[in-house]
């Protein structure tokens, strides 16, 4: 229990971040840049530790799996709203970044 008798979680915690912020400023729930940040970190803890246990499945070892798991929770928290403000997704990949290998 933390200083309120509430559970202490991560997402306890970032809700209890956003309400002090938004008590402090109330516009900062119209700056684009407070709601992506608050929705990656969202999607960090709602979607990192799933897509790690995911990946153990698949025998992808954890220094590898949790990276990935953070970057895919940011994204997806993140993508309603790319989506709402900006009204698409850039989903591009060039083929310099691809890693150059043999036999493909």
């Amino acid at each position: 229990t933390g200083l309120f008798h509430v559970k202490n979680d991560r997402l306890n915690n970032l809700s209890f971040a956003v309400i002090l912020i938004l008590l402090i400023s109330p516009l900062s729930l119209f700056a684009v840049g407070f709601l992506l940040s608050v929705c990656a970190v969202g999607g960090i803890i709602l979607l990192s530790k799933s897509t790690v246990r995911f990946a153990k499945k698949l025998k992808i070892p954890e220094t590898v799996s949790s990276p990935i798991g953070a970057t895919f929770g940011a994204q997806a928290g993140t993508l309603p709203i790319m989506m709402a403000k900006f009204g698409y997704i850039r989903a591009r990949l060039k083929v310099s970044e691809l890693p150059q290998t043999k036999g493909c």
